[in-house]
């Protein structure tokens, strides 16, 4: 939800920085769509409400409309990292995430990464050799 925030209306100076210094934005098996966790446990620790749920939902319209704007502004790389194993529903978030990003204009990739799932894709994150960080580094 940091792309999703118009901070030119915050905060000039940060809007400024991350135009000079934004290159590249991995998003990393994500759920975009955060309604569908009020039902779950997770909203037990979380105490999400609806309207929480729906204003940090990336792929809802209000915050789609910004996220693409910031990132067409800053000119920065999206690349997209999809987990083999993961949840059917996360696959298919990432699948309509991506389409709702090309047709806001944002220029993203994608990277499918074997034998890793949601949870486990950012276990070896910190090992120069790995497949996430080599994604992130390059």
């Amino acid at each position: 939800m940091l792309l999703a925030t118009d901070w030119s209306s915050y905060n000039p100076d940060t809007a400024s920085y991350l135009k000079r210094t934004l290159r590249k934005v991995v998003l990393v098996c994500g759920v975009f769509q955060l309604e569908h966790l009020l039902e779950t446990e997770d909203n037990k620790v979380l105490q999400m409400t609806t309207e929480e749920a729906r204003e940090n939902s990336p792929i809802l319209p209000q915050n789609l409309k910004v996220l693409a704007q910031n990132v067409n502004k800053w000119g920065c790389e999206m690349v997209m990292v999809i987990a083999q194993h993961d949840a059917p529903t996360i696959l298919h978030w990432n699948d309509a995430f991506m389409e709702e990003l090309k047709s806001s204009g944002v220029k993203v990739t994608h990277k499918f990464l074997n034998g890793v799932d949601h949870f486990s894709v950012i276990g070896d994150i910190t090992e120069e050799s790995s497949a996430l960080a080599q994604i992130i580094s390059q």
